[in-house]
């Protein structure tokens, strides 16, 4: 995979990076978000990085890994911001966060296989369930609070959340599947 993102025509400068990143965006994403546990916190993290990455491209060399460097980069973003978020719930620790990148750079086209299920079933909710996963991870709402919005118990809502996570791995196990039956 990391010969695919690096691999460009002659382009110039700005080009190349914008190539660049565009094919390697998913895996650097799915390397942020597994450092980064709150929606929110990874986007923008993602955001900085890219920035950084265009910040520091004068220091990339032509013909190496781009990926592998921006990863790198990614890393330390992630680190940063995890350390100045301290206060929150949930902080892995840095041996946990080598752990998973780690992993994850050692399967990259498995990543990019379940991000593309997940987007392809994520397709086939309904309104009500991507409003609830919407809620729930992307606003980062409390349960209760989802429910109250809904009008729903607690509970009720709970469910209802259950129920769609389970169709989405399900939906996500069946289609992975698939691709391993060709």
């Amino acid at each position: 995979m990391a010969d695919f993102c690096n691999e460009l025509p002659e382009l110039n400068r700005e080009a190349e990076f914008v190539a660049l990143l565009a094919r390697c965006e998913p895996q650097l994403a799915a390397c942020v978000h597994t450092m980064v546990p709150v929606w929110q916190d990874a986007e923008e993290v993602l955001q900085e990085t890219r920035m950084m990455l265009w910040r520091q491209f004068d220091r990339f060399r032509p013909g190496s890994d781009f990926l592998a460097w921006a990863r790198t980069v990614a890393h330390f973003a992630a680190r940063s911001s995890l350390r100045a978020s301290q206060r929150q719930r949930l902080v892995f620790n840095d041996d946990l966060i080598d752990t998973l990148v780690a992993q994850l750079a050692a399967t990259p086209e498995d990543a990019n296989r379940r991000w593309a299920a997940f987007l392809e079933c994520g397709k086939k909710l309904g309104t009500a369930a991507r409003k609830i996963l919407r809620l729930v991870y992307v606003e980062n709402r409390k349960i209760k609070d989802v429910a109250e919005q809904l009008g729903r118990s607690p509970d009720g809502a709970y469910v209802t959340l259950s129920r769609i996570r389970r169709g989405l791995i399900d939906c996500m196990e069946q289609r992975l599947g698939q691709e391993e039956d060709r």
